[in-house]
C-alpha cells in the first residue's frame, strides 16, 4: 500500500502541461519490478491486451476524458495499465478472484488535469485488488462500487 501512496502522491505532484501519450500506442512490458508477489500470473491473461468498453461507479456511466479508454495489458507476471496519459507496471498475479498488483513503477508525464485525475482513478482502482471475471472476450474488474468491462484485443 506504501507504493501506492507514493504512486499517488508523486502523481498529484506532476506539473500539468502537455500529455504527449497516444492513445493507440502498443502497451509495452515494463523491467520486473522489486515487490512482494513472486507468483506470475496464472490463467489465459499472459500476452493479452483488453480495452475498456464501459466504466460504471455506483451502477452509473463513469464517462472517461473524450478519446481515452482504460487499456490493459499482461506478459508473463507484469501487468501494463493506461487510462490516457501515465503508464503503470507492476508484478501482477490472479489470487483466487482477486486481480492484485505489486512493485508499481509509473511514467511521470506532465498532462492536463483530467486526464492526472483519471490516470490517479485507475492506479486508486487497480490498489484495491479488484474481483476480476471472464465471460467469452469480456474481462471485467470489480472494486467498490466501481467497474470496469474491458474487451479482448
Amino acid at each position: 500500500m506504501r507504493v501506492w501512496a507514493a504512486f499517488l502522491a508523486g502523481l498529484a505532484l506532476v506539473v500539468a502541461g502537455g500529455c504527449a501519450a497516444e492513445q493507440d500506442a502498443p502497451l509495452r512490458a515494463a523491467e520486473p519490478a522489486t515487490g512482494d508477489l513472486a507468483e506470475p500470473a496464472t490463467g489465459d491473461l499472459a500476452g493479452r491486451t483488453f480495452t475498456s468498453t464501459a466504466v460504471t461507479v455506483r451502477g452509473e456511466p463513469r464517462p472517461l476524458v473524450t478519446g481515452t479508454r482504460v487499456v490493459l495489458g499482461f506478459t508473463d507476471d507484469l501487468l501494463s495499465a493506461r487510462a490516457g496519459c501515465n503508464q503503470l507496471s507492476g508484478q501482477v498475479r490472479l489470487d483466487g478472484d482477486r486481480l492484485r498488483v505489486a512493485g508499481v513503477v509509473v511514467t511521470a508525464m506532465g498532462c492536463q488535469p483530467r486526464l492526472m485525475q483519471q490516470d490517479t482513478w485507475l492506479a486508486g482502482f487497480l490498489a484495491d485488488d479488484p474481483t476480476y471475471s471472464m465471460d467469452g472476450d469480456t474481462f471485467t474488474l470489480r472494486a467498490g462500487q466501481a467497474a470496469v468491462a474491458l474487451a479482448m484485443q
